[in-house]
């Protein structure tokens, strides 16, 4: 049995599609997406307040909208201890493809 990778976003070489593993309920088990640059309608950097138990906790959320799915994926700063990465890769990506992507705080 192969194991999850590690990472949950790269880019592949030539720049132009992202690809996305999803995370599932069972341990070490992810859905892999490849998406075309051509399918992502933007990229959002919100930051806000979540619940976790009892506590709010102020983190930021990486949303990458795309055409191929009714939600869109969606990347924690609290969840994820490669964040700070995933988020540059994200926004040189934006610039290189020139696609829409947003800061909010």
């Amino acid at each position: 049995m192969e194991r999850a990778p590690e990472k949950i976003l790269e880019v592949n070489k030539d720049g132009t599609d992202l690809m996305f593993w999803e995370r599932h309920t069972k341990p070490n088990s992810k859905r892999t997406f490849i998406i075309p640059k051509s399918e992502i309608t933007s990229i959002q950097f919100t930051a806000t307040t979540v619940r976790k138990l009892f506590k709010k906790i102020d983190t930021e959320i990486v949303t990458i909208v795309t055409r191929m799915r009714f939600e869109p994926f969606m990347i924690y700063a609290h969840e994820e201890k490669h964040y700070e990465e995933y988020k540059q890769i994200l926004k040189d990506f934006a610039k290189k493809n020139m696609l829409t992507c947003r800061e909010s705080k």
